[in-house]
């Protein structure tokens, strides 16, 4: 404990950030409790892509997107779409997003971010070994594919921002990206490989394999739904949920796209969408 005392902390959210967190919060010698309405590792943690980059920190808002937006949307096969009747609501966040796509501004958040994935690189290599998982992921690179030398070189000057800033990539021609993808579909003539990318092999186990590893260091987790947090005059005091009110010492908030309310209550005005609606459904 370094001489800290020792705290009692709750954590909102039995995701794969709130296990995280929780995890180093008791190696530290905290009491913590977990408190989620889901089991551990559900919703996004359940399905998701399990890629762990260390360098790959490419914020969605790029320079130029505004000018893409257009044809995404017209494109049903595009990366973009979303409920017209939603629009009064996104448009605080896509004001922000878009503003994010500044030169100067994205740049900024590259770097921010970039920074940020490669201590989270090495915090999860620790994590992973002292949770006995280290077999499930894997170094394996990642392929960004492209139909044209053109296509690639025209996005090279982004990748050249991440090689900046310390990322491993190699471009590839096609006989070397049909010798690591031979069952590629026809039409991509090149790639580039980004050496320092793993994957677990299977997403969902890594979130539970935490959840066991939390519950042997004496952690504990509870299955319930949070409605409120009750602020007292130094800041958070209760939660309550539907077994009942739970006193608070420290909170960490981690529950993915639930998190804006409560972030609001606690007089944080966080910038956040979920990128698909079904996700906001479940909530209740």
């Amino acid at each position: 404990m370094n001489g800290s005392a020792i705290r009692k902390v709750t954590v909102i959210g039995a995701g794969v950030i709130g296990l995280a967190a929780a995890v180093s919060l008791r190696r530290d010698g905290h009491e913590v409790t977990i408190i989620d309405r889901l089991p551990p590792g559900e919703a996004c943690s359940f399905g998701n892509s399990g890629a762990m980059p260390r360098s790959h920190a490419m914020p969605m808002s790029t320079p130029g997107i505004l000018r893409k937006v257009p044809g995404y949307l017209l494109d049903p096969l595009g990366p973009l779409a979303f409920r017209w009747r939603h629009l009064p609501a996104l448009a605080p966040w896509l004001v922000t997003f878009l503003r994010s796509s500044a030169p100067d501004r994205f740049a900024h958040i590259l770097t921010t971010l970039t920074a940020l994935m490669q201590q989270s690189h090495d915090d999860w290599s620790v994590l992973l070994k002292d949770a006995g998982m280290t077999d499930r992921v894997r170094d394996n690179g990642a392929l960004s594919i492209y139909r044209s030398a053109e296509a690639r070189e025209t996005a090279w000057p982004l990748w050249r921002m991440l090689i900046e800033r310390g990322a491993r990539l190699e471009r590839l021609d096609e006989d070397a990206l049909r010798a690591i993808e031979p069952g590629l579909p026809a039409g991509y003539s090149c790639a580039v490989l980004e050496h320092d990318y793993r994957h677990a092999t299977d997403s969902h186990r890594i979130p539970t394999g935490l959840a066991e590893h939390f519950l042997r260091m004496g952690g504990v987790i509870q299955r319930e739904t949070v409605s409120e947090i009750e602020i007292g005059p130094s800041g958070p005091r209760a939660l309550r949920t539907n077994h009942g009110e739970h006193p608070l010492d420290l909170l960490v908030l981690a529950a993915g796209a639930w998190s804006g309310p409560f972030a609001r209550r606690l007089g944080h005005a966080v910038p956040l969408e979920a990128a698909r609606e079904h996700c906001q459904s479940k909530s209740g």
